[in-house]
């Protein structure tokens, strides 16, 4: 992605579970732009949008707690929360 900002750059890569896409690790530092967190975005929607991957409703959430035992240079997490709508859907303000 984009080396601006820092010098550093934002490094992303798909994670899942149970063989479904659950998020992504986000690596090297965050976007610190309105244009690096589109260029972010657009990445992961290009991953996520291929067909099986998940739900067409699915929202994601940011996290910057790491999972236990993080690859060196892990920032932070972008995940699957859930659908937008149905039985199991994201509550509003989550």
């Amino acid at each position: 992605m984009d080396t601006t900002g820092s010098g550093r750059a934002i490094e992303i890569a798909p994670f899942h579970s149970g063989g479904a896409l659950k998020g992504f690790v986000v690596a090297g530092r965050w976007p610190e732009s309105t244009k690096e967190w589109a260029q972010l975005l657009i990445v992961t929607v290009r991953v996520a949008s291929l067909p099986g991957l998940l739900s067409t409703t699915t929202v994601f959430g940011v996290r910057e707690e790491l999972p236990e035992q993080p690859l060196p240079g892990t920032v932070g997490l972008v995940i699957a929360e859930g659908p937008v709508v149905g039985e199991s859907a994201v509550p509003p303000g989550y």
